[in-house]
């Protein structure tokens, strides 16, 4: 993320710059930074701006805890249930317009005032096409809405609270550096930047985005629960799991696209015993499954690595209540990886010894 302010209309960022792990302010006196270790932690206002907009059309995937941010957001622009942003928002919905995609389509622009995608990123919009002049639509409907709703006032408002939200979360995080440790696990060096957007409307867990015009990586993340009207953000989830499984998808995705075709043929023998619970995690399809499952497997053996076997174990067993079942079995597989690899210098290589302990598996019970 570029060290610097994006002022437009839409993009304020409390963007990620500060070296010494300090919170920097701006000549405008607002927060711009907090930093823990390599990963920059910040707010993205205006995903704030579209989540709102999504909290009126009552968005399925919205943290369903109870905050004093929701509840202010809700006063705030109650009075704009009918804008036209909230119908477009919901007619999107329909099409596709859910789970990664809004936060990766925004993220295609470096503002919601320039018509020119400038951004290039890493995400498959052609499997749920929606029309050019829709999002087109929406996009300046979103700038209204902005402007409309007096949203830049809310945020003011509201600074005080995202800013203690974003110390909490970065104070919490511990000091062991996984960036270096997901690069190592996969044998692939991307040199890129890294970055946690948080939001305390988004749901429980999060999504990962990535640009391609330059090495920049985002993980978008929602708070597990809330107490006392805060959101809370439970370190062990974040720090042991959720941080290294979103950053781990930027790695492991690309190579499980690889193998997809070979792994086809396992989809009739494995998916049916847990689809049912991989639809409710949100992951309809077998290929969708199968760069979740590659991910969660790896960040078992990652967590496992930085954080022993007993987080590692603990793991395992969450994936098995959500229908990764498999998940354990594949991060038994990885012990081999990890036993050779002189053998195997990337995931890649290696790949081909997962697809026979695929091949091994039998159907869930």
């Amino acid at each position: 993320m570029k060290c610097t302010i994006y002022c437009t209309l839409f993009l304020l960022f409390f963007a990620a710059c500060d070296s010494e792990n300090n919170k920097k302010k701006s000549s405008s006196g607002k927060v711009e930074t907090v930093k823990q270790n390599s990963i920059t932690f910040s707010i993205d206002t205006s995903i704030e701006t579209m989540y709102y907009v999504f909290l009126l059309a009552d968005y399925p995937l919205l943290s369903p805890h109870a905050t004093s941010y929701k509840e202010a957001a809700k006063k705030h622009f109650a009075h704009f249930k009918e804008h036209k942003a909230v119908s477009l928002a919901k007619a999107l919905f329909e099409k596709g317009f859910v789970y990664g995609y809004p936060v990766n389509w925004r993220y295609q622009y470096t503002s919601f005032t320039d018509n020119s995608a400038m951004h290039k990123v890493d995400y498959p919009f052609e499997k749920r096409p929606i029309s050019a002049d829709s999002l087109s639509m929406f996009r300046q409907e979103l700038i209204n809405f902005y402007n409309d709703a007096s949203c830049a006032d809310f945020l003011k408002i509201q600074h005080s609270f995202l800013d203690n939200m974003l110390s909490d979360v970065r104070d919490s995080v511990g000091n062991k550096n996984i960036i270096p440790e997901i690069e190592s696990y996969f044998g692939i060096r991307k040199q890129a930047r890294w970055s946690v957007i948080l939001s305390p409307l988004l749901h429980s867990g999060g999504f990962t985005l990535e640009r391609k015009d330059v090495p920049e990586m985002y993980a978008m993340i929602g708070p597990g629960d809330a107490k006392d009207s805060l959101p809370v953000f439970d370190k062990t989830y974040l720090e042991q799991d959720l941080l290294i499984h979103e950053f781990s998808h930027n790695y492991a995705n690309p190579i499980t696209e690889q193998f997809l075709v070979d792994s086809k043929v396992y989809e009739k023998k494995l998916f049916p015993s847990v689809q049912q619970m991989a639809q409710e995690e949100g992951y309809s399809t077998w290929e969708s499954f199968m760069y979740e499952l590659i991910t969660r497997a790896t960040t078992i053996r990652i967590v496992h690595k930085i954080y022993g076997a007993d987080a590692a174990n603990e793991l395992s067993a969450y994936e098995k209540t959500t229908g990764f079942y498999f998940a354990t079995d594949i991060a038994d597989e990885l012990k081999k990886y990890e036993l050779h690899r002189d053998q195997f210098p990337t995931l890649a290589d290696f790949f081909p010894e997962i697809l026979k302990r695929m091949d091994m598996l039998k159907p869930a019970e």
